[in-house]
């Protein structure tokens, strides 16, 4: 099979999977076509570990327990989801590393998700 999609850059951050009409490599296109441009980001903090950020808008995430609902930005869904999977998985530093993100950035969010 012959690379015709190019190659990563070091540092760029690209759309992996995306919707109909998003580009993303998922859907075919190239690392350039798939690169997620600084407009195309809201200012958010830097997650406290290595995340994939799937989403590119803001989601809807309701608490398991209680039905609570809050909207999450795309990196705090991808550190949102990252602490369950760790939760699952025992690995008890990552879920307070996240937690502790939580409650830096997103206190009100942290309340209704995480508390």
């Amino acid at each position: 099979m012959t690379d015709s999609k190019g190659k990563p850059k070091p540092g760029v951050m690209y759309s992996l999977t995306g919707g109909p009409g998003t580009p993303s490599i998922a859907n075919g296109n190239t690392w350039d076509e798939s690169e997620v441009k600084e407009m195309d980001l809201v200012k958010e903090p830097n997650p406290p570990f290595p995340v994939e950020i799937i989403d590119t808008k803001p989601v809807e995430v309701k608490n398991p327990f209680s039905g609570e609902k809050t909207t999450l930005q795309p990196t705090a869904i991808a550190v949102y989801d990252c602490i369950k999977g760790a939760e699952a998985l025992g690995e008890f530093d990552t879920v307070e590393k996240g937690i502790d993100w939580f409650r830096e950035h997103y206190p009100k969010e942290y309340m209704v998700l995480l508390d």
